[in-house]
């Protein structure tokens, strides 16, 4: 069994508000539990390990972890109760139990419902109209949708391809992300849109650690016969296990911010509504830095207002307009330091080899909006 892409966007500047997330309420051994529809999980439950104590799980020595999983996952959990609202209880749950990495990271939640938990019922999310719907029988009017298939897959996988041309697709809720494509596919796009600036982004998978990527605006990217609107596009991590069917890109959240989406498991079919006609904008990282957890070591993108302001590769962030940089993001609603509102001014104080210096940076939305 494999594991599929779990990873947490990190706000680059200390602590931050919680992503945006899919969550339903229940009950683990009959204490309320904090829970998040994750379709890009292969187990049908899990847990970061920091839980088991609130919950008295225990881990099942007779149960092994395949080797496939065996950097995202300890073991599983020997068997408890697990009450989902309206009326579903299970009396024999395992959780498969996740590594809690590294300290600097907050799950902001208790466990996980996985595409296997979820695969035999409906799920209808649309962020405009702030629908988050978990269940059976759900009725829509899906005149000018687009359908597609689903792949037998342990996470959600969809054909966006042709006849005879199958070309897989994860959707992943548990990302609040926009499009992630293979290397291959992203160096063939970024060949077509090079001159397009970038900002940067940072995120942390069990997998395969903290990464940083490049993260460019596209007005539409059509993924086979899926077109999405107004989204954000980077490329996926290399070597990340993603299911029992690679996918040649992965779609978080934000790639349905334009969309309606409704993903129908029963008759293994995923619906896409087209783009609203009043577009959002994602938010993104506009100030087009971004400071590795731990080291807090700078890493800044060329053309953006940290640049501008003379941020270099290799500064380290100290301080945020006079506060330790948790303690600044702490005050915050925004997901990230980075992602409050075009025209906010922070003041910065940075140690640059060994000298302490201070620049002043108005974030902007600084990222070509013109053309696909």
């Amino acid at each position: 069994m494999l594991f599929a892409v779990f990873a947490l966007c990190w706000a680059g500047g200390g602590a931050h508000a919680e992503e945006h997330r899919l969550r339903t309420d229940g009950r683990i051994n009959g204490l309320s539990a904090r829970l998040v529809l994750d379709t890009g999980v292969s187990f049908p439950l899990a847990t970061p390990k920091r839980a088991m104590p609130k919950f008295g799980l225990s881990m099942d020595s007779g149960r092994s972890v395949d080797p496939s999983a065996a950097a995202v996952i300890q073991g599983f959990s020997k068997p408890v109760r697990i009450e989902l609202a309206p009326a579903y209880v299970a009396e024999d749950a395992v959780f498969a139990i996740l590594e809690d990495g590294p300290e600097t990271i907050d799950w902001d939640m208790d466990a996980v419902i996985g595409w296997p938990g979820m695969a035999s019922n409906q799920l209808h999310y649309s962020r405009r109209k702030q629908i988050v719907l978990f269940g059976q029988h759900i009725q829509l009017d899906m005149r000018g949708w687009a359908t597609f298939p689903i792949l037998n897959s342990n996470v959600l996988v969809f054909d966006a391809g042709g006849k005879g041309q199958p070309l897989p697709v994860l959707i992943d809720t548990g990302w609040s992300g926009g499009v992630q494509l293979s290397p291959e596919l992203w160096k063939a796009w970024r060949t077509q849109n090079g001159g397009r600036v970038h900002t940067l982004f940072s995120f942390f998978s069990p997998a395969s650690g903290f990464a940083v990527k490049e993260q460019v605006f596209a007005r539409r990217i059509r993924i086979g016969n899926a077109t999405f609107s107004n989204v954000l596009v980077s490329e996926a991590p290399p070597h990340e296990a993603s299911g029992s069917i690679p996918p040649v890109a992965s779609l978080g959240l934000a790639a349905f911010a334009n969309h309606e989406l409704l993903i129908d498991g029963a008759s293994r079919k995923v619906h896409i509504a087209p783009a609203d006609e009043a577009a959002v904008i994602p938010d993104y990282n506009r100030l087009g830095a971004t400071f590795m957890p731990g080291t807090m070591t700078a890493t800044v993108a060329a053309g953006s207002p940290a640049a501008a302001a003379d941020l270099r590769d290799g500064d380290v962030l100290i301080a945020i307009d006079g506060l330790a940089p948790a303690d600044y993001a702490s005050k915050l609603t925004t997901h990230s330091v980075w992602e409050q509102p075009a025209g906010t001014a922070v003041t910065l104080t940075l140690d640059r080899a060994g000298q302490r210096i201070t620049r002043r940076v108005v974030l902007q939305n600084f990222l070509d909006q013109s053309g696909e």
